[in-house]
């Protein structure tokens, strides 16, 4: 019987870092992440494939061994390797995380939108298809030989003829969340959100599975759906607003009574005033 052993590493690239600022720096960082601080492309790839790289001017960083990377290498035994050895691991299937990993255009396979972005760098492959299910009457794109697919995949340096088809197919659905909910529909998990310092699979799928539970309500909600919430809800508000009618018609009938006796009081008061007249000098009234 042969064992096979695989190397892997499970030290990740922090996402944070990696993310760009509305003040077109990247994010920093506290440094808690115990992920890598690097470029994804000088990382997967190489420093002449960064356009940046080339000039010495990428902001997400070049060096291996800075004092935060070498920190992190030295805890999890890979200071001993170089440059070279080093992305030859990062690049193995088992040593990817989810920003080393391509994501799924979650535009792309929306009906009611569309990717406007000519330089997406999301995957514009049917999600279906990455289950490998059933997908009749499709007319999304069902193969990775697709031109934006295949330069995606190789900005990832993925899909090489080290790769087995059944490891693309398992790496990018497992990173981007697909995964098949009770009523048949793909979850999607969509790259670059807020909470990417976490690194846990299982703690990003249920985060985005209750994100998507919301939006499936309110999906529901715009369409008039016959869900329970919905019913509940509308029920409720319903009610509300009967109950809220009913309050100001009765508001305005007492406004009504009181103005009409405050109008009397004013008109009785005025016949008084009228019929009964005193002198001013002897203090006689008159009628």
């Amino acid at each position: 019987m042969v064992e096979v052993i695989r190397v892997h590493t499970k030290l990740a690239l922090c996402a944070f870092h990696c993310r760009q600022g509305r003040d077109g720096r990247n994010k920093k960082c506290d440094g808690q992440c115990g992920a890598l601080h690097l470029c994804r492309t000088f990382l997967l790839k190489s420093n002449e494939a960064c356009h940046f790289g080339r000039k010495g001017k990428c902001m997400f960083g070049h060096d291996f061994f800075s004092q935060h990377n070498l920190h992190l290498l030295r805890e999890n035994n890979l200071d001993g390797l170089n440059e070279r050895e080093l992305r030859a691991l990062f690049q193995l299937p088992l040593s990817r995380c989810k920003t080393t990993t391509p994501q799924v255009c979650k535009y792309y396979n929306n009906d009611r939108q569309k990717c406007t972005n000519r330089h997406c760098t999301s995957l514009h492959i049917c999600s279906q298809f990455i289950l490998q299910e059933q997908h009749k009457n499709c007319k999304k794109n069902h193969s990775f030989q697709d031109d934006q697919v295949r330069k995606t995949l190789d900005l990832f340096e993925i899909g090489g003829k080290d790769w087995r088809k059944n490891e693309v197919f398992e790496i990018i659905s497992r990173f981007n969340g697909l995964e098949q909910s009770a009523d048949g529909n793909q979850e999607m998990y969509s790259d670059y959100s807020d909470n990417e310092s976490n690194y846990s699979e299982r703690s990003s799928f249920s985060n985005y599975s209750g994100s998507r539970q919301i939006i499936r309500h309110l999906d529901h909600e715009r369409s008039q759906s016959t869900c329970d919430g919905c019913k509940s809800l509308k029920q409720e508000l319903h009610a509300l607003k009967l109950e809220m009618t009913q309050k100001v018609m009765s508001l305005e009938r007492d406004f009504a009574l009181l103005k009409s006796e405050v109008q009397s009081v004013k008109v009785n008061k005025s016949a008084q005033e009228t019929s009964a007249k005193k002198c001013p000098i002897s203090g006689i009234t008159f009628n």
